[in-house]
């Protein structure tokens, strides 16, 4: 039988960045609130404990998704965005 590098558990890394692309796809679709839920949803996967001491990364990550919802992804020459996503309390 071959050995396989299937892993039948979803690790914290692969949940976040699930939904960090999930959120890009709706951003480009101009779904902003589909968007905005799947980068709120790729927070808390940061902010979970419960697989050791959370996500590799974590702090770098949190600072991703902020970045996408604040619309503060820089192009090449390190200027903003214009596009921004508001989220309301």
């Amino acid at each position: 039988m071959a050995q396989s590098d299937f892993r039948r558990d979803v690790t914290q890394d692969q949940e976040f960045n699930v939904h960090l692309e999930l959120g890009r796809v709706f951003e480009s679709q101009k779904e902003y609130t589909a968007a905005l839920a799947e980068y709120q949803k790729s927070l808390e996967v940061c902010a979970r404990r419960g697989f050791g001491a959370g996500i590799k990364g974590s702090g770098e990550k949190q600072a991703l998704v902020h970045r996408r919802i604040g619309g503060r992804s820089t192009g090449s020459a390190g200027s903003p965005s214009p596009r921004t996503i508001i989220a309301s309390p």
